[in-house]
């Protein structure tokens, strides 16, 4: 049996949570370095470096550079809108004065807050090459239904007038996208300023 054999143990970790643990460290050396640096300036190599890695290792898990940001982007999704569902089911009984501020807010306490974060979603990933735009549309697509899913339930209840949500919903992630990243540019908007004018949007466009 050799050092790539499933189940092989050395200090009594499996082989397949060493390999688990390394593609983590990769992430983070991505998140680190796209983050900060990003996509131009970072290489293989600065990845590498950065998790104490060989390349044997990257490319286990990575065909390319691109496809670490991919990893990376889908990383940052799964923690801002995460987060932002949690929020949505928490205040889901309460109107949406509350519920919009109170998804947002969560959204802009893991992402916005974290420049590396939002900078990996609203700049870095964004133009990147046609295959990079086709899953970020498809991302968003996803979030859209599952945001109009639950504006249908509201509308349901007679909160809101029925409408086709879909639509609408991509249209507010749009213009929230669009105010973040202002803001993350030299001379943008504040990030309250951002918040703000997210909250009124999407508040305006569900009346």
């Amino acid at each position: 049996m050799d050092a790539t054999t499933p189940g092989r143990r050395y200090g009594g970790v499996s082989a397949e949570d060493r390999r688990r643990e390394r593609r983590e460290r990769l992430l983070q050396a991505g998140l680190d370095l796209l983050g900060t640096r990003g996509y131009a300036q970072t290489t293989v190599s600065d990845v590498l470096e950065r998790a104490g890695l060989t390349s044997r290792y990257f490319y286990e898990h990575f065909e390319n550079r691109e496809a670490l940001l991919l990893a990376v982007y889908d990383e940052v999704v799964k923690r801002g809108y995460g987060a932002s569902a949690i929020a949505i089911k928490r205040h889901d009984g309460d109107p949406l004065t509350v519920s919009i501020p109170a998804q947002l807010e969560a959204f802009y306490e893991v992402v916005v807050d974290d420049p590396r974060l939002a900078r990996v979603l609203f700049i870095e990933a964004v133009g990147v090459s046609p295959a990079m735009e086709t899953h970020r549309r498809a991302v968003m697509r996803r979030i859209a239904s599952a945001l109009s899913s639950r504006l249908s339930m509201r509308a349901g209840r007679g909160e809101i007038p029925e409408r086709d949500f879909h639509a609408i919903t991509i249209g507010m992630l749009g213009a929230m996208h669009e105010l973040i990243a202002d803001h993350l540019h030299p001379g943008g908007i504040s990030r309250d300023e951002a918040l703000r004018e997210s909250e009124r949007l999407c508040l305006a466009t569900l009346r």
